[in-house]
């Protein structure tokens, strides 16, 4: 569906000579990200108004979408699996908003979040293939970025406790996604081997 409408829109621009018969493929990916991230954000959106969580749920999908560009991880082999896990991921969010936290609990979510971050990253997909230099962009971006959100969780820890406790499961299931496809990717390449 997202890669049919992506596709007429192309051709439309192309149609209009906006752009060139060369570049139909790279307009066709960038307007299946723009569509898949409209779709996600209204799920976001959705998800916050039907649970009365807007600014919960709206720094989970800031921090989701901006550090999973970088850290990579689990990805569905289908875009209607893919927006299956990402409404149950929001499910698991919501509900997760009703777990109080202390720093005992923080603190080491917060560093296992940074070292999967600094170990693991950024986790491949057979559809993304990273150069060599460019991993070692994304390993270092991820690990900024796990220790701003980490340093951001602990602030508000103190004045607004949903966005820290957003930022903390937000972490949790970022490690969880690159753990996951981590061990994805390994079982991918020891069946191609075989």
């Amino acid at each position: 569906m997202i890669h049919r409408i992506s596709k007429r829109i192309v051709n439309f621009l192309l149609f209009s000579n906006v752009i060139n018969k060369e570049e139909i493929d790279v307009y066709i990916y960038g307007y299946e990200m723009i569509l898949s991230s409209l779709i996600d954000f209204m799920i976001v959106l959705i998800t916050s108004i039907l649970f009365n969580e807007f600014i919960y749920m709206t720094s989970f999908f800031v921090m989701f979408v901006s550090t999973r560009l970088y850290t990579g991880g689990y990805h569905a082999d289908t875009f209607l699996k893919c927006k299956l896990v990402f409404i149950t991921l929001c499910l698991i969010m919501v509900g997760l908003s009703e777990i109080a936290l202390n720093l005992s609990i923080v603190i080491p979510s917060l560093i296992m979040f940074i070292v999967t971050a600094y170990h693991l990253s950024p986790v491949e997909n057979k559809n993304k293939i990273i150069s060599k230099e460019m991993k070692i962009k994304y390993r270092n971006i991820s690990v900024i970025l796990s220790i701003i959100w980490s340093i951001t969780a602990i602030i508000t820890y103190f004045s607004f406790i949903k966005i820290c406790q957003s930022i903390v499961f937000t972490a949790l299931i970022i490690t969880v996604l690159m753990i996951v496809g981590e061990n994805k990717q390994r079982k991918e390449e020891k069946l191609n081997e075989n």
